[in-house]
């Protein structure tokens, strides 16, 4: 009895020493006050806030929740509090495929349909690389769903998602040639994991990564209405001291949908300088930035982004779902990594994270490039006396519009809001942002002598035609209306005419405005269809139109009256 009073007293005091020697640690250094006051504005007992985790070496060296996980039950936010982290998520469905590569069970150069026959032939090769770079050009599915009428709030399981991939009949670019973000694209991973191994991605992931890490308050969430205890709740901010419930019924694994804390996460963190799981050629698998066909490095690698930040190589990812939002980092040169995960629709993780992580990272001269004065950038002169052919009013494929004029000789872009931009010559009829010239605009005429301007940013590319902004009569509208419909998603809208203005109405939420640009280009503030093109005959009479969105472009609606 007396050596397990002893055992206790020591397990106690060595437990208290090593408390007292981290608060010690953190306290010298004022580490922990200057983390504390970066979330001092979440640092309640009234609304939603947020987790933060800190890494050293092989060490949590500081992890703390601030506000609370839920404000009906006014649970407080902790360190072990598990948030959905979002797309966060990608990065273990990446691992879970790189696992299956290692071991020889498939290749990053496979074809989807090998192991997904019923994905549909759309007349190009995608591969298993091409998910895991988001350069397959496969349309979104969540945002494919939205436009068949489904509201954001709506249950949304992995079947509905492949019904609605399988029922696809264009791509959004020929695979391989553009970056492109699609939740589809790590949808299809899950499915493809599950295809190899028999065993869901919940199942094969909890196997060889998150059991042998230690990750136990950490899984994929495959069925919307399991019960998770202690789960922070998604919030809305509706205005000061004003919430309401984001609702979260996604429950589509491999893009997100993953459970974890900022303690678990903080475990995985240290897997991509230690691996403890995978091994070193994983980690570089992961890590290793991915290509276009034609050689463009992407900043996307496999699951995971690779940048710098203060010259410091980093591997990161951002998530939003709902209220969540997350951001995961790690610096692997200096073993460091910040975790941070909210639960608040308006809550900005990375400003955080960085923040923190600049705490730890050595100090760097902040550079600020001076104020560009206009009257003083005589680089940006136009010399080319033809210039003002290209003068007019531009918006591009995915809706953004702006006038192209030149003031104090110089080439300016005036968006809607009447924000300025400054352009620089670079060559010829090539213009560059004056201080970015990594984004290029390429003035030129069509094969009808119609004025056109190309963007052109590394990985991206946008296409503007001119518009005349001219407002149209009753007359002239009334040639839109009419009902349209998609046979890919099964589901029609309809365009009205009411007090001089088009609205577009679906089956289900509210009728939305929609602002016309010329003939062709009717656009919207909806998430899921922001931007639609009229598709014409020869005789310039509308058969109906495609929605061009950036996630989901190319998707036909026929016009049926």
């Amino acid at each position: 009895m007396g050596n397990l009073l002893i055992n206790s007293f020591m397990k106690k005091l060595s437990f208290l020493l090593l408390t007292t020697l981290f608060v010690y640690r953190v306290g010298a250094q004022s580490i922990g006050e200057k983390i504390d006051s970066i979330f001092k504005p979440y640092n309640n007992e009234t609304g939603p806030g947020c987790a933060v985790a800190v890494v050293r070496n092989d060490s949590i060296v500081y992890a703390k929740g601030y506000g609370l996980a839920s404000l009906e039950y006014k649970f407080p936010m902790g360190a072990a509090t598990p948030f959905n982290v979002a797309s966060v998520s990608k990065q273990f469905t990446a691992f879970a495929i790189l696992t299956l590569v290692q071991q020889g069970k498939l290749k990053l150069t496979d074809d989807i349909r090998t192991y997904l026959p019923w994905f549909p032939d759309l007349k190009a090769t995608i591969t298993i690389q091409h998910l895991l770079t988001h350069t397959s050009g496969i349309r979104t599915a969540d945002q494919l769903l939205g436009i068949a009428n489904t509201r954001i709030d709506d249950i949304e399981t992995q079947e509905d998602f492949m019904k609605v991939l399988s029922r696809q009949r264009g791509l959004n670019f020929t695979p391989g040639t553009q970056y492109g973000y699609s939740n589809s694209n790590f949808m299809l991973l899950a499915e493809i994991v599950k295809a190899v191994t028999g065993k869901t991605l919940r199942q094969y992931t909890d196997s060889v990564i998150f059991r042998p890490l230690g990750m136990s308050a950490t899984h994929f969430h495959d069925r919307y209405n399991e019960l998770e205890p202690g789960l922070a709740v998604s919030y809305l901010h509706q205005g000061p001291n004003n919430y309401s419930v984001a609702v979260c019924n996604f429950a589509v694994v491999g893009p997100a949908c993953l459970y974890s804390s900022v303690n678990d996460l903080a475990l995985w963190a240290m897997n991509y300088y230690a691996p403890k799981v995978g091994n070193a050629e994983t980690i570089r698998l992961m890590t290793e930035p991915g290509r276009l066909d034609d050689s463009t490095v992407l900043k996307s690698a496999r699951g995971i982004e690779v940048d710098h930040y203060k010259g410091k190589l980093r591997y990161a990812h951002s998530g939003s779902q709902a209220g969540y939002h997350t951001f995961f980092s790690v610096f692997p040169e200096q073993k460091l990594a910040v975790i941070v995960l909210g639960n608040l629709s308006d809550f900005k993780p990375q400003s955080s994270s960085e923040r923190v992580a600049d705490l730890f990272l050595p100090a760097v001269p902040a550079v600020q490039p001076p104020p560009i004065n206009w009257a003083d950038t005589v680089l940006a002169v136009i010399r080319d006396t033809t210039f003002r052919q290209f003068l007019d009013n531009y918006v591009s494929d995915d809706a953004v519009a702006f006038a192209v004029t030149i003031r104090n000789d110089k080439c300016v872009l005036v968006n809607e809001r009447g924000a300025t931009s400054l352009l620089k010559p670079v060559n010829g009829r090539t213009y560059a942002y004056f201080g970015q010239p990594e984004a290029t605009f390429v003035f030129s005429r069509g094969t009808k002598n119609e004025k056109i301007l190309d963007e052109y940013w590394p990985g991206r590319s946008r296409h503007f035609v001119t518009y005349d902004p001219r407002v149209k009569t009753d007359a002239e509208l009334s040639r839109y209306t009419g009902v349209y419909f998609c046979e890919e998603l099964d589901c029609s809208y309809r365009i009205l005419l009411k007090d001089h203005q088009l609205i577009l109405s679906g089956d289900k939420g509210n009728d939305i405005p929609l602002k016309l640009y010329g003939d062709d280009q009717l656009t919207n503030t909806t998430w899921y269809m922001p931007n639609i093109m009229m598709l014409r005959d020869k005789q310039h009479q509308i058969l109906g139109f495609e929605v061009d969105s950036d996630r989901v472009m190319h998707l036909p609606f026929i016009k049926l009256e």
